[in-house]
């Protein structure tokens, strides 16, 4: 009897080996399919002007500690996956820029708790994912630099109301660029109050922007 019960725990423990082996097997696989598809070099993962393909790379299976992912003319179409990023606390800097984004869902971007710098520039990204999601990622990530050129969102009191409630003082936030959006501006030597409660700002690039009047 103790012979027999021997030779399933030795049996059990092995197939519990193998299991083991396989994840870790999995695992590498799908980093290895990154850095297939991308360049992958000291923790900085380079996708610019691949073609993403959904079915081949899985979001969660990007390498856990990434610190810089460039994502940019990637091929990214429509809404950006909820937990795309989910994981990746060593992030510090995201390009997914010339893409064709159009929403990203609330809660996506403020998972990057370590993020720094953010570039959504040349997307068509609906105003209310920017009010919803870029502008509330402020107040749960540290990021310093937030690039939105020519992203088709007008900048005007209303829109950016939710900038100044979210960015508190908690806000690591240093610059902001709106280069090439619309904009409607106030009349000459008014101040703009939006900003105010943005203590960390330092610059604003309104570069390029269709100014018109309130």
């Amino acid at each position: 009897v103790l012979s027999i019960v021997k030779k399933k725990v030795q049996i059990m423990a092995l197939c519990w080996t193998l299991f083991l082996l396989l994840i870790f097997t999995m695992e590498a696989k799908a980093t290895a399919d990154w850095c297939q598809v991308c360049e992958c070099h000291n923790r900085v993962i380079n996708c610019t002007n691949k073609n993403f393909n959904g079915s081949i790379l899985s979001w969660d299976l990007l390498p856990k500690d990434t610190e810089v992912l460039d994502l940019s003319s990637f091929g990214l179409r429509r809404k950006l996956s909820e937990h795309a990023f989910d994981g990746l606390l060593s992030l510090r800097t995201l390009n997914m820029s010339r893409n064709n984004i159009t929403s990203i869902r609330p809660g996506t971007l403020a998972a990057l708790k370590n993020m720094v710098h953010l570039d959504l520039s040349y997307n068509p990204i609906k105003p209310s994912t920017v009010r919803s999601s870029v502008f509330a990622a402020l107040n749960e990530t540290k990021i310093k630099t937030l690039i939105l050129k020519e992203v088709q969102f007008k900048v005007s009191k209303k829109t950016m109301q939710p900038l100044a409630t979210t960015a508190t003082k908690n806000s690591t936030i240093k610059y902001i660029d709106f280069e090439g959006n619309n904009m409607l501006c106030k009349p000459l030597g008014s101040k703009i109050c939006v900003f105010a409660n943005i203590w960390s700002l330092q610059t604003l690039n309104f570069v390029k922007c269709q100014c018109r009047q309130f």
